[in-house]
């Protein structure tokens, strides 16, 4: 019989309710705990409602204080309750905080996309890492081709259906170890081939990061796509470069061993796009078999060999040279 005793009411609200209550709620349970709040709330609900949050001895903890009618036919008898909700409220904050994690990396992804002129992705799953459903945005769906979800939709097929085939385990395989590593250190970060809708197979590399629960099952999977293509077509290029040089300079020292064997003189001649002399070079190793110490003696010129020939043999020597 509560609401009979209304003044011995707040003395127990004070002695027993405010006592133990979190200096952050103390004015907010001073107002909501009345007699004249709990009254109203009754009045229109039927029972009344409030949460707060309890600091006894440094160990805080959610409450629940419930006021419910006992009787129909008589508003003053009514029966309190107070429940621990703190492992629900935990909960509750936990999910909040997670759900702006969630918000301010997928701010922090589209600040990156724009920059970068990039595609973004993401993923969702449940408490057990089990997918939910996927994302593509529209920017990504442009940079292969596509337009909306109705030509690409937000499948993985739709995605791993356009893989390369000598890359598709790796790029497939490379997503589901990172998800599924609960440590969170497996990163994602790949360069495959994917088949555009009007330009051909072009090159992308993928990078994301997974939003994790406390216990590291994944709750969120962000990712994004680069155009790379001029740059791995030069990286190729370049690599292509580099390895005929090797060769060349192995050729060339094979050569130079083989003269040396032999105690013959290696000589070499460039010739521009109509076959014509660009340059002549005479080895070290040629002057001394001819008597001569350097180049200033024996010029990089074509004419100097060449008046060194016998003339007897110089018409024929010049002819089978022009043939080969």
């Amino acid at each position: 019989d509560a609401f009979d005793r209304g003044a011995m009411w707040e003395d127990l609200r004070w002695e027993y309710g405010s006592k133990y209550v979190h200096k952050e709620y103390k004015e907010d349970f001073r107002r909501n705990a009345r007699l004249s709040k709990i009254r109203s709330e009754m009045a229109a609900n039927g029972f009344y409602k409030y949460e707060y949050k309890n600091d006894r001895n440094g160990i805080t903890h959610y409450f629940e204080m419930k006021v419910a009618k006992l009787s129909e036919h008589d508003e003053n008898k009514v029966i309190i309750g107070f429940a621990d909700i703190d492992y629900y409220k935990k909960i509750e904050e936990k999910s909040v905080t997670l759900a702006k994690q969630i918000q301010q990396a997928e701010a922090s992804y589209r600040v990156v996309q724009k920059l970068m002129k990039s595609g973004m992705w993401s993923m969702e799953f449940d408490e057990n890492g089990k997918m939910q459903g996927i994302t593509w945005t529209d920017e990504f769906r442009r940079m292969i081709g596509y337009q909306s979800e109705a030509d690409f939709p937000n499948d993985l097929n739709s995605w791993s259906h356009i893989l390369h085939p000598e890359d598709w385990n790796t790029a497939y395989n490379s997503i589901w170890k990172s998800v599924n590593d609960y440590s969170g250190n497996t990163e994602y970060d790949q360069i495959y081939r994917l088949k555009t809708r009007n330009n051909g197979w072009r090159w992308f590399r993928a990078t994301g990061d997974v939003i994790r629960r406390d216990d590291g099952s994944p709750m969120r999977f962000f990712g994004i796509f680069l155009d790379v293509t001029e740059q791995h077509e030069r990286e190729s290029l370049e690599r292509s470069r580099n390895m005929a040089l090797e060769r060349a300079n192995r050729s060339a020292e094979a050569f130079n061993a083989l003269h040396e064997a032999l105690g013959s003189g290696l000589w070499s001649m460039e010739y521009d796009k109509d076959a014509h002399v660009v340059s002549v070079c005479w080895s070290e190793k040629l002057r001394k078999m001819l008597g001569y110490s350097n180049e200033f003696e024996f010029p990089n010129v074509f004419e100097t060999l060449r008046d060194k020939v016998h003339p007897d043999y110089r018409e024929m020597a010049m002819t089978l040279f022009d043939h080969a």
